[in-house]
């Protein structure tokens, strides 16, 4: 293997390795607050999560992500 090409693995895994200790740990409480705050939007806009129509039933559901680059928390 060239030196070039070992340094450049080397560097990426140094970098991924010290991306990933701390943040992860920040970012897994965010996504968490996130499906709770998103749970509890729904639970309060679309209870009860079925609605009865003359034409059938409508059934309501829920996605949310939580985007670390924008800091924000979407429902969908």
């Amino acid at each position: 293997m060239r030196p070039a090409i070992g340094a450049a693995i080397f560097g990426i895994m140094c970098f991924n390795t010290n991306l990933s200790a701390q943040p992860d740990k920040q970012l897994n409480e965010l996504q968490q607050r996130c499906g709770r705050l998103a749970k509890e939007v729904f639970d309060r806009q679309y209870s009860p999560p079925v609605l009865d129509t003359e034409h059938g039933q409508t059934v309501f559901n829920y996605e949310n992500h939580y985007s670390a680059r924008l800091n924000k928390c979407f429902f969908l």
